[in-house]
């Protein structure tokens, strides 16, 4: 057959625009890992403004493409499309109080560009003519397979491998093992093996994530089936054993988990302590502004000083926390608008856990990391550029069963 690059590029933005967007996020992965690792030599954990702009310059180049589209779009009125609309709200507020308290430019649009593309790719999502195509999770699940494996050989050049983004890699990997029938096993076991190779450099969210969703589905099998629950708690014990005796002590996943046995919340040092160094500057900054700035907050860009465990950083405007990176820059209006977020974000996981389909639960598995995120790390609940919020009508479901009949069963590629 003859190579055809237009019809290439054809076939790919004819894919959903949820496929798009993950792919994005795996490519962002993949350039950052090969460029300013491998090739530059930087250091893997300092890359995440890298990252972030390479995959809103992709996106952008989506918008630009696809712009006729997205002139175009179309969407029904339900609790995902007015969050996404309050969304808009949230980013006129948080402009306005930049400007107002003379914030940089740079910082105020470094600040917009992530709340004001999940607003829009929420409602892409929603669009028949983005989502003409069904999701393909086995697609998915393939290209995540093929840039792991991209990920760990350019990591262990540099001694430092990793399957890249957390966020997607395990709610995919447990949908995979749990939910695509037939299950495709050589993605699974390849999948198993790469987490296996950096199970020495998991998070705690990430491992708290991977706990409550293993707990959750062995529930639901004693519910259905209780021997196979039965056998999948058993065996979820055996990974937890195999895991405890396998993992280094001198690896950060051991430290982490350590760690929480030696957590003293009187200290601003370690990562926790940090998170409430942040807190303790961003609310003696608010402290010393007008009633109305308290209220309404200091509005994208705001930037402040705190001192971290080894060095006392100034022009700070990151906060891991939610709530503190709600009222630093909305003020007690944040926690209203923070309450909007985790809420939409319960309703999303209940709406798409209920679904039978595996790119449901794939989503709902999201909402339920990104509620943990909520407490540890915010940014990547942004990073994820919506994902967490598709909501497909009764209607929109009815009319994808008629174009693809098939869709909904054949989920092996």
């Amino acid at each position: 057959m003859k190579f055809n690059p237009r019809l290439l590029v054809k076939d790919f933005f004819d894919r959903n625009i949820f496929e798009r967007i993950i792919l994005y996020l795996i490519f962002a992965e993949v350039i950052v890992q090969i460029f300013f690792v491998v090739i530059l030599g930087g250091w893997d954990f300092i890359q995440g403004q890298n990252r972030q702009w390479i995959f809103y310059g992709l996106l952008a180049l989506d918008y630009i493409i696809c712009h006729k589209r997205v002139i175009n779009i179309k969407f029904t009125l339900n609790p995902i499309s007015i969050f996404a609309l309050s969304l808009f709200v949230m980013v006129a507020h948080g402009i306005f109080a930049g400007i107002i308290n003379n914030n940089s430019p740079f910082i105020i649009l470094n600040d917009t560009v992530p709340i004001m593309m999940i607003a829009l790719n929420i409602l892409r999502m929603q669009s028949f003519s983005e989502v003409s195509k069904p999701i393909d999770i086995s697609f998915l699940l393939r290209v995540v397979v093929v840039t792991s494996c991209i990920m760990i050989g350019a990591g262990l050049i540099v001694g430092n491998p990793n399957i890249g983004n957390a966020t997607i890699i395990f709610p995919l990997f447990i949908v995979c093992l749990f939910y695509l029938k037939p299950p495709p096993i050589i993605s699974i076991l390849i999948l198993s093996l790469l987490i296996v190779l950096v199970i020495d450099e998991l998070n705690r969210t990430s491992m708290a994530f991977l706990l409550f969703s293993s707990c959750f589905i062995i529930m639901t099998r004693m519910v259905k089936q209780p021997i196979l629950g039965v056998i999948s708690f058993f065996s979820l014990i055996a990974i937890l054993s195999v895991g405890a005796v396998i993992v280094p002590e001198d690896s950060q996943t051991y430290r982490r988990v350590a760690g929480l046995t030696q957590i003293d919340l009187t200290k601003r040092t370690g990562s926790i302590g940090e998170r409430q160094a942040e807190q303790d500057a961003v609310n003696a900054q608010l402290a010393d502004k007008s009633t109305v700035q308290q209220f309404f907050g200091l509005g994208f860009g705001n930037t402040y000083s705190v001192k971290l465990s080894h060095k006392y950083n100034t022009g700070y405007n990151h906060a891991h926390f939610a709530w503190i990176w709600f009222k630093m820059r909305y003020g007690s209006m944040g926690y209203f608008y923070l309450c909007l977020l985790m809420g939409a974000l319960i309703y999303s996981g209940i709406y798409n856990l209920r679904h039978k389909e595996p790119e449901y639960k794939f989503v709902g598995l999201m909402c339920v990391l990104c509620l943990i995120y909520c407490f540890t790390y915010v940014n990547a609940v942004w990073l994820l550029s919506g994902l967490t919020f598709l909501h497909h009508s009764k209607l929109y479901q009815q009319r994808q069963q008629k174009l693809y009949p098939s869709a909904r069963l054949n989920h092996d590629g």
